[in-house]
């Protein structure tokens, strides 16, 4: 597949992301308090979970747009036909 530069994550940037949501999980900064609460919910509950929702799109995005099967089997067919 032949795609516009710059249209897919790199390795590096996408591990630099997975990074920074994985601290966003972990409630670092909220630590020792129940935190501000928003709608009854403490604020950390909405930051872990929407970190892990990027954490999910991030690795789908991932997945659909960089893992290009159909052209590994093309290949190793052309190999074995050989």
């Amino acid at each position: 597949m032949n795609r516009p530069r710059g249209t897919e994550l790199n390795g590096a940037g996408f591990w630099l992301a997975v990074a920074a949501l994985v601290l966003l999980c972990v409630p670092y900064p909220f630590a020792g308090s129940a935190g501000p609460l928003v709608l009854g919910v403490p604020a950390w509950l909405g930051v872990s979970f929407a970190a892990a929702v990027g954490i999910s799109a991030l690795s789908i995005h991932r997945i659909r747009r960089g893992w290009d099967l159909a052209r590994h089997v093309l290949e190793d067919e052309d190999r074995e036909a050989r």
